[in-house]
């Protein structure tokens, strides 16, 4: 016999929530799903994480969902084939998105579970409901625009320069050696170096010795293996 809601724990509850409200969706649409993690693989990985609050207790738990494509290849390209993983992070990712932005509510913060909630039962069920229809309707269709290594490379050139991903959050030229990556991989050999070159612009203007070296070392490598000199260029 299931045990009465008011007779279970924080944990518990969430666990259902997990399970019914985004696992369960995202199986339903083939996903693979490993804990709070699931992704849909192909040329490109589309996933989706759980991603729970820093501050959950024994009497709180705070999520939110975040969204995100990795292609397969990408860490071989930068030269850490040790970081090619079954079920990638999405800070291993293209991008990240958080659903609470596709859904227009960027400020909304994050979905709560909280022990002293009045009805915990019809709470739990009412935000099944609310996540079972936000995935539905929002993040499975987002996540389905990207199905090619193409598709990720013209939603990335969509953003501004200086926008900022889950590779290095905090520099503006992650954005550029992102596309520089996916350029490669494609075979876009002239549009790599170009992109490589705009990271280590950036990564001077924002005075981060660690990454201008790291980039000119990549384009010293793209360079030597296309057989061209570091002045020529493509």
């Amino acid at each position: 016999m299931e045990p009465k809601m008011s007779m279970l724990t924080i944990a518990d509850r969430f666990q259902r929530v997990a399970r019914e409200g985004f696992v369960g969706v995202f199986k339903r649409h083939g996903y693979e799903c490993k804990r709070l993690r699931c992704v849909s693989r192909g040329t490109v990985m589309r996933a989706a994480e759980l991603e729970k609050s820093r501050w959950c207790d024994a009497n709180y738990v705070g999520f939110t969902i975040g969204l995100g494509v990795y292609v397969p290849g990408r860490a071989t390209w930068v030269g850490r084939p040790d970081l090619e993983k079954p079920f990638p992070t999405l800070g291993q990712g293209s991008f990240r998105v958080n659903l609470n932005a596709l859904i227009g509510q960027p400020n909304r913060g994050s979905l709560e579970l909280k022990s002293d909630d009045p009805d915990p039962d019809g709470h739990d069920t009412g935000l099944i409901a609310q996540l079972m229809h936000e995935l539905e309707q929002f993040a499975l269709p987002f996540l389905d625009r990207f199905q090619t290594i193409e598709d990720v490379i013209a939603f990335l050139e969509s953003l501004p320069e200086g926008e900022r991903l889950p590779s290095h959050p905090m520099w503006e030229h992650s954005l550029a050696f992102e596309l520089a990556a996916l350029y490669g991989l494609s075979g876009h050999d002239t549009k790599s170096l170009e992109y490589v070159r705009r990271a280590i612009r950036l990564a001077e203007e924002q005075n981060v010795p660690y990454f201008v070296e790291q980039y000119r070392d990549h384009l010293q490598r793209l360079l030597g293996s296309a057989g061209r000199s570091p002045t020529g260029g493509f």
